[in-house]
């Protein structure tokens, strides 16, 4: 929430300021042109999410993504302990680092920051994390608005 205002505080600070140097026409010109370069850049996003989700999906179907997987698990465990009691926290993470590892970027990702529900479950079970990491990861989230009933 705060960062709404303070993007539409400068949006609307910009055009006030345009409009008060007499620069209506330049203030409307670059708010189309903003807004051709914005929709451009979600279509692109757009292509490159399906063309991965689609890649995700064949490696899934095959089985590829599985042996990745149990190819990563032993150095998993090691850097997530507390998180290896679960299989399905590990496959996630697994999915995580197998998307790296094959240069997938940022539309391979399992989540859309800056968007409110659907994006996030947790699926560590309790004691999954030591008290230390969970003190961070609430931190983090209280930072970062993300805890439930804070948006």
């Amino acid at each position: 929430m705060t960062m709404t205002v303070i993007w539409t505080g400068m949006v609307v600070i910009s055009i006030l300021c345009g409009l008060a140097q007499g620069r209506g026409p330049e203030v409307a010109a670059a708010a189309v042109e903003g807004t051709s370069a914005a929709v451009q850049l979600a279509l692109s996003i757009a292509g490159m999410l399906c063309l991965w989700t689609g890649v995700m999906e064949v490696m899934r179907q095959s089985g590829l993504a599985d042996k990745l997987s149990r190819l990563l698990a032993p150095v998993l465990r090691r850097l997530f302990p507390q998180a290896a009691k679960d299989r399905d926290t590990m496959d996630s993470i697994s999915a995580n680092v197998s998307a790296n590892l094959l240069g997938l970027g940022s539309e391979a990702r399992m989540n859309t920051p800056s968007t409110l529900g659907g994006n996030w479950q947790w699926r560590a079970l309790p004691g999954s994390f030591s008290p230390r990491l969970a003190r961070r990861l609430r931190r983090e989230m209280e930072l970062y608005q993300r805890l439930p009933g804070q948006a």
